[in-house]
């Protein structure tokens, strides 16, 4: 085999299971992959793949083709990320993933500046609450808060966030204790029986973290949410008796073979330097704000 792109098969369809999606990964049709996969079987003389339960499965025929496959592509991105880091001055692209409330509430303006002052440098912001993959050049930069990343990876780890509890500021005055409910990220949440109001049935549940900021903001019931988020919106108050908690540590993190990038080292020592001017904010939920 000398073709990459019969490597670039195996690996999609290893990691995909299904002719369609290994199709859609590689930008071709479905008709394309089958009549490449079977190109590659009647090379390799038997069946690199098989269907097991409706998933495409390698084979023992194919198992050194993909071990290579890895291999290559592992050696490509490295090939890419050190391409990158080679600038020796302040220009080239950054791409900093980090969740959106992060972006909004603490890092914007500070972002906004630093693209003004840098023209040279590419930024480009990924907000979302999904892991962002350094050895896959997801980006070049993560924002995030882990309880341990991979341990290759190097920057820094900051603080704990806090998460307490809260609600609209007249949701107490306006429902009665039975009707209150709860808006949850997931079931079961065993952090009710702990919270300020233990009796009260969850509502319905919200996967999404602004979302549930804004429900609750709107009056739709109460949540356990990040500190930063909700003082930072003057339509919730901390539910009485609620106490702050410390959840997962902050990490500024990038790949090693960035480190040294000056536009890499720039954007990190930025965004560091601006969570830590909120850590009061962000650790202890900690604002100038009355609450009502």
């Amino acid at each position: 085999m000398t073709n990459w792109d019969d490597f670039r098969l195996v690996l999609a369809l290893a990691r995909t299971g299904a002719i369609r999606q290994a199709g859609a990964a590689l930008g071709v049709n479905h008709a394309t992959v089958s009549r490449r996969l079977a190109d590659l079987t009647r090379r390799m003389g038997g069946a690199v793949f098989e269907r097991i339960s409706g998933r495409y499965q390698v084979t023992a025929v194919g198992a050194p083709v993909l071990e290579a496959a890895i291999r290559m592509e592992a050696a490509c991105l490295e090939g890419e990320r050190r391409l990158r880091a080679v600038s020796p001055d302040m220009a080239g692209p950054v791409t900093v993933s980090l969740p959106d409330a992060i972006a909004r509430v603490v890092l914007l303006e500070e972002l906004t500046a630093f693209a003004q002052a840098n023209p040279d440098i590419s930024l480009t912001l990924k907000c979302s609450y999904a892991y962002a993959d350094l050895d896959r050049s997801d980006a070049d930069i993560v924002i995030r808060g882990a309880s341990a990343p991979d341990e290759h990876l190097v920057g820094r780890r900051l603080f704990p966030y806090a998460l307490a509890h809260y609600c609209a500021r007249d949701y107490f005055d306006q429902v009665a204790l039975p009707d209150r409910r709860w808006l949850v990220r997931r079931t079961p949440a065993q952090w009710i029986e702990r919270s300020p109001c233990p009796e009260a049935p969850v509502g319905y549940v919200i996967d999404d973290i602004d979302m549930l900021h804004e429900a609750a903001a709107r009056g739709q019931g109460m949540i356990r949410g990040a500190c930063y988020i909700a003082e930072s919106d003057e339509r919730l108050i901390r539910i009485p008796g609620s106490k702050v908690e410390p959840w997962e540590d902050l990490w500024v993190l990038t790949h090693p073979d960035l480190r040294d990038a000056p536009r890499i080292k720039a954007v990190m020592g930025l965004v560091t330097e601006a969570l830590m001017r909120s850590r009061a904010l962000i650790e202890r939920g900690e604002t100038d704000r009355c609450r009502g």
